[in-house]
C-alpha cells in the first residue's frame, strides 16, 4: 500500500527547516506527499514553491483556499498578524480546514508540530491538527527537537543532502541552516487500526484469550437461552434475550474497541464453535440446543449478529460529527 503523508505546518520555511528530509526520503520512497502551509505570505511563496520542488511535493495547499477549507465556508487567508492572524482564528476554524484536507487526501499518517513548541502559531497548528486528527482517527507524529530521542529518525545523507538544497532556495538563516541535522519524530496518537500496529507476540495473547472469552461466552449462554420465566399469563424467554443482547454487546464492543474485525471474528469463531459442539447431543442423552423455537433464534440469531458486525463497514473518516460547526464558540482546546 502506498503511504500517504500530510505534513502541516505554520508558514513558508518550516517545511524544509523541520522536515525536509523527512519529506525527501518519503517522495523518494515513492510516497505520496502533500504539504499544507497555514500562513500565505505572498513575499515567500515564490521561495515555498522553489523549495517545494526541490524535494519533490507535487501536491502543496495553503489553509483555508478552496482545497484546504471546511465544506460550505467561503474560502480565506491566514495570516501572521491583523484579522486574519493564524494566532486569533477559531481553534475549531483551523481544526476543521485541517480535517478537510484530510478528508480528501486520507493520509495514512499526519505530520505537524509537538505540544511544547514555544511559538504561538505553532503551538496553534499543533492544537488545531491534534484536534483534526483525533476527531477524524489519522496516525499523529510531532516533530522532536534536534538532538532529542526520537521513535523515527531521518539522517541518510541523501535526504539531508536534499533538505539542503531546498533549503537554499530561501534568503536569510534558512539558508544557513545545519545540513547534517537529523530530523526525529514521535508518534503521538497511533489512529485506526491499532490493533495491526501492536507486536506480534501482543496479537497472538490478544487472540488466544479473545478465541477463550469466545468459547466460554458460547458455551455459557447456550446453556442458559431455553430458560424462561412467567410473568402473569405470560412466558417470557429472558434466556434467549440475554443471550442474544450478551452476544451483540459482546462482538460490537471488540470490534468498536479494537477497530479490526479480526478479534471479532476470533471471538465469532469461538462462540460458534462452542454452540454448534454443545447442539450435539450428550452421552447421557441431554440436549442443550432442542429443536424448537428458541433453539433455532439463537442458532440462527448468534449468526446474523455476527454477520451484521463482521459486514459493517469501517468508520468513514469524513463522519467527523463534532467539527461540523467550526466557526461555533466553544472551549479552546481539542
Amino acid at each position: 500500500m502506498v503511504e500517504r503523508v500530510l505534513f502541516v505546518h505554520a508558514a513558508a520555511g518550516d517545511e524544509t527547516a523541520t522536515t525536509g528530509a523527512t519529506i525527501a526520503r518519503l517522495v523518494a520512497s515513492g510516497s505520496e506527499v502533500t504539504v499544507v502551509t497555514c500562513i500565505r505570505d505572498e513575499e515567500t511563496a515564490p521561495e515555498l514553491d522553489a523549495a517545494l520542488a526541490v524535494l519533490g511535493v507535487a501536491d502543496h495547499r495553503y489553509l483555508g483556499a478552496a482545497d484546504a477549507r471546511w465544506r460550505g465556508l467561503a474560502p480565506r487567508e491566514y495570516s501572521h498578524t491583523g484579522p486574519t492572524a493564524l494566532v486569533s482564528a477559531e481553534l475549531g476554524e483551523v481544526a476543521s480546514d485541517v480535517g478537510a484536507v484530510i478528508q480528501q487526501v486520507e493520509p495514512t499518517v499526519v505530520v505537524s508540530y509537538g505540544a511544547s513548541t514555544g511559538d504561538a502559531e505553532r503551538r496553534r497548528v499543533h492544537e488545531a491538527t491534534a484536534w483534526a486528527t483525533e476527531v477524524l482517527r489519522v496516525p499523529f507524529y510531532t516533530v522532536g527537537r534536534p538532538g532529542a530521542p526520537a521513535q523515527v529518525r531521518v539522517d541518510d545523507p541523501e535526504s539531508l543532502a536534499r533538505k539542503h538544497s531546498a533549503l537554499a532556495a530561501y534568503r536569510g538563516h534558512l539558508a544557513l541552516a545545519d545540513r547534517d541535522a537529523a530530523e526525529g519524530l514521535n508518534r503521538l496518537r497511533p489512529g485506526r487500526d491499532s490493533f495491526a500496529r501492536t507486536g506480534i507476540l501482543s496479537r497472538i495473547v490478544s487472540g488466544v484469550l479473545v478465541l477463550a472469552l469466545g468459547l466460554f461466552t458460547g458455551g455459557l449462554l447456550t446453556a442458559v437461552h431455553q430458560s424462561v420465566i412467567a410473568v402473569g399469563d405470560a412466558v417470557v424467554p429472558w434466556g434467549l434475550i440475554v443471550s442474544l443482547v450478551i452476544t451483540a454487546a459482546l462482538l460490537a464492543g471488540l470490534r468498536i474497541v479494537y477497530e479490526t474485525r479480526i478479534i471479532a471474528g476470533i471471538a465469532t469463531a469461538g462462540l460458534l464453535v462452542a454452540q454448534a459442539f454443545l447442539a450435539f447431543a450428550s452421552p447421557g442423552g441431554s440436549v442443550l440446543v432442542p429443536d424448537n423455537v428458541a433453539g433455532a433464534v439463537w442458532t440462527i440469531g448468534s449468526v446474523f449478529i455476527a454477520a451484521v458486525v463482521l459486514a459493517w463497514p469501517k468508520v468513514v473518516r469524513r463522519g467527523g460529527d463534532r467539527m461540523k460547526s467550526p466557526a461555533a464558540k466553544g472551549p479552546e482546546r481539542p
